[in-house]
């Protein structure tokens, strides 16, 4: 056996149900899967050539989501509804056992994630609770009811910023120049 896996024992894999998004194409009509595995691993597929568009190593972060192979029932993964972000570019949320975490669609960056005060005992809640038009998650354990408030926010083009910056500096050198500058007084006559 390989010397990287013979030290760790043996893990029966297992899913959650996939999620279908928009492809990152742009063709229209054309979609992706996204697979999460109780290893912590989670992958974007191409769903015309079953090619990796990306990868996610959840035991490189903390508070990653797993569960067990006999316990699917407590794990989840969907798209986060809300009305703020454009349906392409909804976040998933991934909630397993122990943890939650939100992970962006597009290029699988992890977005937040947050432990769970107890384990889970059964597949978490999606519901809008806090009347901020995003889905919340309500988590059951044996000494309570955990609700988890989902914020998004999206960011603004960091282009756009820069080109406005660029755009008020010329502007303020301008008007500098003109004030303070040497000025010729010629006429005309």
């Amino acid at each position: 056996a390989h010397e990287r896996f013979s030290a760790h024992p043996s893990i029966d894999l297992d899913s959650v149900a996939p999620v279908v998004v928009e492809s990152l194409s742009g063709r229209r009509n054309t979609r992706d899967v996204v697979v999460a595995l109780n290893n912590g691993m989670v992958h974007r597929l191409q769903g015309r050539s079953g090619h990796k568009e990306w990868s996610l190593v959840g035991k490189h972060h903390e508070n990653f989501p797993t569960w067990e192979e006999s316990s699917t029932s407590n794990a989840v993964m969907t798209r986060v509804q809300s009305s703020n972000v454009p349906p392409a570019l909804r976040p998933i949320l991934l909630a397993g056992e122990n943890s939650l975490a939100v992970l962006s669609v597009k290029n699988g960056n992890i977005l937040a994630s947050v432990p769970f005060p107890q384990t889970s005992t059964s597949r978490p809640i999606l519901a809008e609770v806090s009347g901020d038009g995003t889905t919340d998650l309500i988590v059951m354990s044996m000494d309570g009811i955990w609700g988890f408030q989902i914020q998004v926010q999206p960011g603004r083009p960091i282009v756009l910023r820069i080109l406005v910056g660029m755009l008020l500096f010329s502007l303020m050198l301008a008007i500098l120049r003109n004030r303070f500058g040497q000025r010729k007084d010629t006429r005309a006559t």
